[in-house]
């Protein structure tokens, strides 16, 4: 990846900025856990200030569009859509299923589809299906949030889960993943697509 690319994960609570500059990942000291809205610009600016670039330098950026909290998605696309708007660079899009699978198709052998499971609450769970192929990671679907006996019969012909659950309805035994950082979104680059207008894609089903 030879462009400049800043990276923004606000889809679950612990929130984090990468920027990729000059053929380094850079990441911020600035305390996340805080003063969300707040401390995403002053980390922004930490950022760019320690690459030596101002904001218009920045080529693309990668935000994770959910499936994610409410709040934190809302924070993230703010910051995405100012810059898209004062700078001009280029949104780019991924599902926080995305990131699961990056991490979890390391553990996969090519030709193998598996499943990310995410609990959306109140029986209904959101799921993505992925296949490891010899030119890299593909997509099967987007994440679909199902009521939990659709969410069983999805399941019904995949032996491999993954997701943030040790515990996922009628699956034995799923493998427990971390919650993706933002280094995870460049890793996960060649799933992004550009997108003029990022719509969010909350956790929970509307009541």
């Amino acid at each position: 990846m030879e462009a400049t690319v800043l990276a923004i994960e606000t889809a679950f609570p612990q929130i984090s900025l990468a920027l990729w500059a000059s053929e380094k990942l850079l990441l911020p000291k600035t305390d996340l856990t805080t003063k969300r809205a707040a401390s995403l610009h002053e980390a922004l600016q930490e950022l760019l200030e320690t690459a030596g670039i101002r904001a218009q330098d920045l080529k693309h950026i990668l935000i994770d569009q959910g499936p994610g909290s409410y709040t934190g998605l809302r924070v993230g696309l703010a910051l995405a859509q100012t810059l898209e708007f004062t700078v001009g660079c280029e949104v780019k899009a991924l599902y926080s299923t995305d990131l699961f699978a990056t991490h979890f198709a390391e553990q996969v052998e090519p030709g193998e589809t598996f499943a990310i499971a995410l609990d959306a609450r109140r029986r209904h769970w959101t799921l993505a299906l992925y296949r490891v192929e010899d030119s890299g990671l593909k997509r099967l679907a987007e994440p679909r949030c199902l009521p939990l006996k659709e969410f069983e019969a999805a399941l019904s012909d995949i032996s491999l889960v993954a997701g943030p659950h040790s515990e996922v309805p009628g699956v034995s035994s799923p493998t427990l993943l971390p919650i993706p950082q933002a280094p995870e979104l460049l890793d996960a680059f060649s799933l992004s697509r550009p997108v003029t207008r990022v719509q969010p894609i909350y956790l929970m089903p509307p009541v």
